[in-house]
């Protein structure tokens, strides 16, 4: 399927698993719980996709475009995505553990209670996106751009947060042990438990 044209798609409950749907178009496709575990799907276009639980656990999703998509639930666990463009994307209670995501677009999506632990989210841009509970232990978001960025409640334990840009960001309730903010823009100098080295 490398390179197909598949919007609209109904793939429903789909197993594709190690399937190849690098640069295909699923524009409006609905993957709805599809498993697809282990797939390469660079450069594909899933915009506006409805992947309401879908599986792309240990897939290769690097250059794809979430843009508007709808990810509720959805399991991104130990997938490599750098590149991707998740803006205005709906990822409630998404799951992103141990994933790359380096130098992708995150803005103005909505990740409440997403899960974010051990990933690498460096030179990313997550203006003015919703993460409210999130767990985002052990992340890394060097040299990202948080700003306008809600993050209330969320779970900070060695995050890194080294020249980042946290410009308007807000964490209140935040729960934080060992973060790093080496050279970070726009902390507040009270925020609790944090060391300001910058």
């Amino acid at each position: 399927m490398q390179g197909s044209r598949l919007s609209g798609v109904n793939f429903q409950n789909a197993r594709l698993i190690d399937c190849n749907l690098s640069r295909a178009i699923l524009v409006k496709a609905d993957l709805k719980w599809a498993m697809l575990s282990g797939c390469e799907a660079n450069a594909a276009d899933f915009t506006d996709a409805d992947l309401f639980h879908t599986n792309f656990d240990e897939s290769s999703l690097n250059q794809s475009n979430f843009t508007n998509a709808y990810l509720f639930g959805a399991s991104i666990n130990e997938a490599s995505a750098s590149g991707a463009n998740f803006s205005n994307a709906n990822m409630k209670d998404i799951s992103m553990e141990e994933s790359q995501l380096d130098d992708s677009v995150f803005d103005h999506a909505f990740m409440m209670r997403a899960v974010l632990i051990g990933s690498t989210l460096r030179r990313t841009s997550l203006r003015q996106v919703v993460l409210t509970g999130a767990a985002l232990e052990q992340a890394d978001f060097s040299q990202s751009d948080l700003s306008g960025s809600l993050l209330n409640g969320v779970a900070l334990t060695e995050t890194l947060f080294r020249e980042a840009n946290l410009e308007g960001a807000r964490f209140v309730n935040a729960r934080v042990q060992s973060v790093d903010l080496t050279g970070a823009k726009g902390v507040a100098r009270d925020f609790p438990g944090i060391s300001d080295n910058h």
